[in-house]
């Protein structure tokens, strides 16, 4: 068996997996996140550096808020002197993390009761969902080929030594995450750390109640 034909049935397996969550969920949801996804990516790739100026904005006014709140006073010189929330040099992974929520949350409302009770399963449900596995390998396979370069070229023909490898890879890749999100929390307020947290509890909540409402 030829290196290209083991790649072509790769691929295969691939795009069945996803035609096979495509006619599950049906045309209309598959349509509207092939849609969605395609538009939020050519539009944060084009435009991004809106999308950066913004969040840093809102993070700025965010934290004064929660200064002001804290110690009474306005101090107009945080706006100058804080550092941006998104870092010059981590506005790729900025955008791309705006992508994947995006992405999550277009899967979310398309997989509610209301909206997924009118999407056919069809032939054609299975079609654009092998699309949207076309554009998901478009999109992620340049970063695989980063996890595969920073993890040394480590990854093999072995199997069982890969899927070690890419786990171990995977929690480095987290720790140094949740590292950075807590150098960046500390400089924090109180009262802005509390805003945080409410907002993520209040996010949890809503969709927990969403999905207790889809089971009754």
């Amino acid at each position: 068996m030829t290196q290209d034909t083991q790649v072509l049935l790769a691929i295969l397996l691939y795009l069945a997996f996803f035609a096979w969550i495509g006619f599950r969920r049906g045309f209309r949801s598959e349509l509207t996140v092939f849609i969605v996804a395609l538009l939020a990516w050519v539009v944060l790739q084009e435009r991004g550096n809106i999308f950066v100026a913004l969040t840093n904005m809102v993070v700025s006014f965010g934290a004064l808020f929660g200064a002001s709140l804290a110690s009474g006073t306005v101090d107009q010189n945080n706006l100058s002197t804080g550092s941006d929330f998104v870092q010059p040099g981590g506005e790729e992974t900025f955008l791309f993390l705006l992508w994947i929520i995006i992405l999550f949350l277009t899967y979310y409302i398309t997989s509610r009761p209301g909206f997924a009770k009118s999407s056919k399963k069809t032939a054609w449900a299975a079609i654009v969902g092998a699309l949207n596995g076309f554009l998901f390998l478009a999109v992620m396979l340049p970063k695989f080929n980063q996890l595969y370069v920073m993890g040394g070229g480590q990854f093999s023909q072995a199997p069982l030594r890969t899927f070690v490898a890419l786990i171990t890879q995977f929690f480095s890749y987290l720790f140094n995450l949740v590292r950075n999100f807590w150098q960046w929390v500390q400089p924090l307020s109180p009262i802005t750390l509390l805003v945080i947290i409410t907002l993520l509890l209040a996010l949890a909540a809503f969709t927990l109640r969403g999905s207790m409402k889809a089971k009754s």
